[in-house]
């Protein structure tokens, strides 16, 4: 009988007290419009996840983002810091220590990034996650989260059937064979329908007949989308712009409802609104080394899987 994995928390309490987690074996989607912040989400669960007290390895699938951005796009966030700050290296210098320790902290972490030339088929991202998971294995680790940025951009194959539907509902069947047969939770993002404005009239909370696939709704395990009022309202000034919610819109395990959060758009990262911040990990000596070498250090490390 297969072992039953502890649940790998969000590091958000209000939406760990709704789903319990991530499990192994589940597929959790994320759902949300262009632009919503679903990678923003995704980098804010993979840094508490792999960067707190007790780590856990993190494999990311990145379609769009090369590993330089995505580093920049974790150290800014972990550090409280503007992003465009970041790219540019024109920061103020008080923001100095919190950059060399994020980028420390980001350093050491069992993060691993695989991002391919093209977008990869469901039978590499499958072969790729296995084969991390025995090399970890094989030194006492276990790989804890597989991220997928985003599902859209994956293949079936090396050559399009010309039945997006159809792609959509096959890789999302690999992605939950691969959760259930890895027995490591597997969390995908998902590109949403547009909504309807808020000069339309309607109600722009996006809803489970928005996935593009209705596939999609019946091999995830969980659901969740990402809704930000003042995105639709962006000249409203009554708007909190910083508010954010988290619908849980499918959770046989657990609760639906709405997971309430911040989002600060400067350096793209989500906040729980309420409990208490995900205790991060111990910093290993030399977190005081120049900015550009630890630049350096993050791009061109050793725990990538091309």
């Amino acid at each position: 009988m297969r072992e039953r994995k502890i649940a790998v928390k969000t590091g958000f309490a209000d939406l760990d007290r709704r789903i319990d987690g991530l499990h192994g074996s589940d597929l959790t989607i994320i759902g949300g419009s262009p632009s919503m912040g679903k990678t923003a989400l995704a980098l804010s669960i993979v840094a508490n996840v792999s960067c707190a007290r007790k780590p856990k390895a993190v494999l990311l699938f990145s379609t769009e983002t090369k590993k330089e951005a995505i580093m920049e796009r974790l150290i800014a966030a972990e550090a409280g810091v503007s992003l465009q700050q970041v790219r540019s290296g024109m920061f103020p210098k008080r923001k100095w220590p919190a950059l060399t320790r994020a980028a420390a902290l980001m350093s050491q972490s069992p993060l691993f990034l695989a991002d391919t030339p093209k977008a990869p088929t469901i039978g590499q991202v499958t072969g790729l996650a296995s084969q991390l998971a025995e090399e970890l294995k094989a030194k006492g680790q276990e790989l804890g989260l597989i991220v997928i940025d985003h599902l859209q951009l994956l293949r079936t194959s090396s050559t399009r059937s010309g039945n997006r539907h159809q792609d959509i509902s096959k890789i999302s069947i690999g992605l939950k064979l691969l959760a259930r047969d890895s027995n490591i939770p597997v969390l995908a993002l998902s590109q949403l329908s547009l909504r309807p404005t808020a000069e339309d009239g309607g109600d722009t909370r996006p809803t489970l007949s928005d996935l593009r696939a209705k596939d999609l709704e019946r091999n995830a395990d969980v659901v969740m989308f990402i809704y930000r009022k003042s995105y639709f309202n962006p000249n409203d000034p009554t708007i909190d712009d910083n508010a954010a919610e988290i619908i849980v819109a499918k959770n046989p395990r657990g609760k639906t409802g709405i997971a309430k959060m911040r989002f600060v758009r400067d350096f793209a990262r989500f906040y729980a609104q309420s409990g208490s911040p995900i205790e991060r990990a111990d910093l290993s000596t030399g977190s005081s080394r120049r900015w550009a070498k630890w630049k350096t250090k993050l791009v061109k490390r050793g725990s990538e899987v091309n």
